[in-house]
């Protein structure tokens, strides 16, 4: 599917300037007069960075009218001279991102040769756009206390923008979701010096998930300043209807700065959470330590100039979903529950310990009498059928209809003499047939590595020459293997996952004064985004008897008794493999792009494209774990096929249950015939191209009245899979042919 759309504005804005900025620069324009009021053409306006010394001049118009358009962020000293006036220096100007300063200016009659009239320090002000956002210098975002040190956590700063509460015992970098005038949270721009930096495949959000990247997240000593526009932006901007986040990075100057900084937090520090403080538990581990530092300044004065900065980060959470869990544990006492070899079948085949623990179990969960363990539903199947039998009661089964391969599940156990399922070490007379809910908090473990290096070389006064790139790699080892952080679930310990998502980020930018009036800037960048999810489970399908649902894949399958997720956690537990992760991911960006501005007369024009790549390729080589689920433990105790898998002879029933559990469906939730289907794990590889254009011209009619119109075409790309592997079928054609 593809989309082409064109838009259309028409802002009609009373004010005396105009938009000549892009998503990495700002503007500087203003009007001349002399002491009477009447306009002055013909002087030369000259700005110059206090950063790196660079210079940019305009002339006034008929008009008495200025524009430097593209201006890179900064300070500025602004110099207003032509003959038969007295020269004027502002000594300091400020210019935003996105923004156009308007800067007015009155000559007094006099001689050039006259000395220089320094006026203080001035304000300027943002009347040339009528688009809405709010700008972030950076002694906002290095003096505001942010949680994890990132700057998204600010963007709820602007008016019209609705963000998420930033909990800080989360783990990981803990951007924020943002949403603007009705707008959804996927629906934002996110741009590092000028280029689009969101991750195709992220859904715009910036948020990781399990098989999603974000963006690498510059720290907030790296950043100049940043502005999120909430609307009514120009043509030069699209790709997503919701907001546009600037992110202007740091560049060198021609005097050596730099800063060093470390944040922590530990348990000596925090407060407990009210309900852990009501249930009695003590405080989890919840620390974190950030430290680095930033150091730039010129190799070449005037010339060429550096910045460099890096931020490590290491938290340990025993809150997060990560880090903690609740599971239900059966009523099985503390102690040796044996060894059965794989693939047994009788009891003897078991050493004398495993023999002793069999019986123990049926008699500890069996409903039937005189066990009668039914004071809770999970000794009773959920669709009927067969029940574990009670081996001082009427046992027609050896192994009292416990299957072998639960056993062997129940004996898996680690070096430490831990067994993979807990017991509850409980009577299973006493409440709530000694079934028991039990808290594990096991800190996860993150690291952050944060690194960029900037340079700027001033070829010579009309060419400027950017380098830009930004490395961030994020492992994670968390104990459980939750699908979502923000909540806990029921994975015992001994089921862990690692995950390590990196960023690579970079841009190469030329901007080039051509004249006066005309100046272009061009950029090529590239982002690279793998990440690589790892099932760490110690056991396998086949320690305990269960076929692999793919060949070759002998994780332990992500078995599951109630629920995973959800409101059912509360009766469950779950152990082996969690099948979103075992995979990699790789996602290629490349991105190519012009922009022209050209100042003539009243207009001020503004011609752009901009071209984007996209390589894709997941390999989920986890999913084949499967996630088998029972809805009670007796479910998982019996643990067969339903009556359509019937081989024996007569009607399958509870009575004659053969091979089967004698009931209609297997004790797998969902299962045909007990069996489970599988994930697919197809190394797809996804290609996607977007490209992008638009004209902009703010036509200035008079002083008082500003037209700013705009025109942008988009094309977005559908996803296409290069080895034809996600495709359809047409049926209507395939019936027109002979079919092999």
């Amino acid at each position: 599917m593809l989309r082409n759309f064109w838009w259309v504005a028409l802002l009609i804005t009373f004010v005396p300037s105009l938009m000549a900025q892009t998503s990495g620069t700002g503007a500087l324009t203003g009007t001349v007069t002399d002491s009477s009021g009447a306009v002055v053409p013909g002087v030369m306006v000259t700005a110059i960075s206090l950063d790196t010394g660079q210079s940019r001049s305009a002339a006034t118009g008929e008009d008495g009218s200025y524009k430097l358009n593209l201006l890179p962020p900064g300070n500025y000293r602004v110099r207003f001279e032509i003959v038969g006036f007295k020269a004027v220096e502002v000594p300091s100007v400020k210019v935003n991102v996105t923004e156009t300063a308007v800067l007015d200016r009155a000559l007094e009659v006099g001689t050039q040769a006259e000395a220089v009239r320094v006026e203080a320090e001035v304000e300027t002000i943002q009347t040339a756009s009528s688009a809405l956002g709010t700008v972030a210098t950076a002694a906002t975002v290095t003096e505001l206390p942010l949680s994890t040190r990132n700057y998204t956590n600010l963007l709820a700063m602007s008016s019209g923008a609705n963000a998420s509460v930033q909990d800080a015992s989360l783990i990981g970098k803990g951007t924020t979701l943002i949403a603007v005038n009705g707008a959804g949270n996927g629906q934002n721009t996110f741009l590092q010096d000028g280029v689009v930096i969101n991750n195709w495949f992220s859904f715009n959000t910036g948020v990781e998930g399990v098989s999603v990247g974000g963006f690498a997240i510059p720290n907030p000593d790296a950043i100049s300043e940043f502005k999120i526009q909430t609307s009514s932006y120009d043509a030069g901007y699209g790709r997503n209807p919701g907001a546009n986040v600037n992110v202007i990075t740091r560049s060198g100057t021609n005097s050596f700065h730099g800063s060093a900084f470390e944040f922590f937090r530990n348990r000596a520090l925090n407060a407990n959470t009210w309900f852990r403080n009501y249930q009695g538990l003590p405080k989890p581990l919840l620390n974190s330590n950030q430290y680095g530092g930033a150091f730039g300044g010129p190799i070449k004065k005037d010339k060429l100039f550096f910045f460099v900065s890096y931020q490590e980060t290491g938290q340990k959470n025993g809150l997060t979903g990560y880090g903690a869990a609740s599971a239900t544990a059966p009523p099985i006492a503390t102690g040796n529950r044996g060894k059965c070899p794989a693939g047994w079948k009788t009891l003897s085949e078991c050493d004398s310990a495993g023999q002793a623990f069999v019986p123990a179990l049926a008699a500890a969960v069996s409903p039937q009498a005189p066990c009668n363990r039914t004071g809770n539903l999970n000794n009773t199947t959920s669709n009927g059928g067969i029940q574990v039998q009670c081996p001082s009661g009427t046992a027609t089964d050896p192994l009292f209809n416990l299957n072998p391969v639960a056993i062997s599940l129940l004996q898996l156990q680690f070096p430490d003499g831990r067994y993979l399922v807990p017991g509850s070490g409980v009577d299973p007379s006493g409440p709530n047939g000694g079934y028991a809910l039990q808290n594990y908090s096991i800190p996860a473990i993150f690291k952050d590595h944060n690194g960029m290096g900037n340079f700027d070389y001033l070829i010579n006064s009309k060419h400027t020459l950017a380098a830009r790139y930004q490395y961030e790699r994020d492992p994670l080892y968390a104990p459980f293997p939750v699908q979502n952080a923000l909540q806990q679930g029921n994975f015992v310990p001994g089921n862990p996952i690692r995950t390590i998502k990196s960023n690579h980020s970079s841009l190469l930018r030329l901007t080039s004064i051509l004249s006066t009036n005309f100046v272009n800037e061009v950029h090529v960048a590239y982002q690279r985004y793998p990440i690589k999810n790892d099932i760490l489970t110690s056991f396998t399908n086949s320690q305990v008897g269960i076929t692999d649902l793919r060949a070759g894949i002998d994780f332990l399958s992500g078995i599951t008794i109630g629920s995973s997720s959800g409101a059912g956690i509360s009766g469950g537990m779950s152990m082996g493999g969690q099948y979103q992760y075992g995979g990699t991911v790789i996602t290629h960006q490349y991105q190519l792009g012009d922009q022209v501005s050209w100042t003539h007369g009243k207009h001020t024009v503004r011609v752009g494209f901009e071209a984007v790549r996209v390589l894709d390729t997941p390999n989920n080589y986890g999913s084949p774990v499967g996630n088998p689920t029972f809805s009670r433990w007796a479910d998982l105790f019996i643990g067969r096929a339903g009556c359509s898998a019937f081989t024996g002879t007569g009607t399958c029933s509870a009575t004659n249950p053969g091979n089967t559990n004698g009931a209609a469906g297997s004790s797998i939730t969902g299962g045909v015939g007990g069996t489970i289907t599988t994930g697919t794990s197809i190394p797809y590889g996804w290609r996607i191209t977007d490209l992008d254009g638009f004209v902009q011209d703010d036509f200035k009619l008079n002083s008082r009245l500003t037209l700013n119109l705009g025109l942008r075409w988009e094309y977005d790309g559908w996803a296409t899979e290069k080895n034809g592997y996600f495709s359809n079928i047409w049926s209507s054609l395939i019936n027109t042919v002979p079919n092999p």
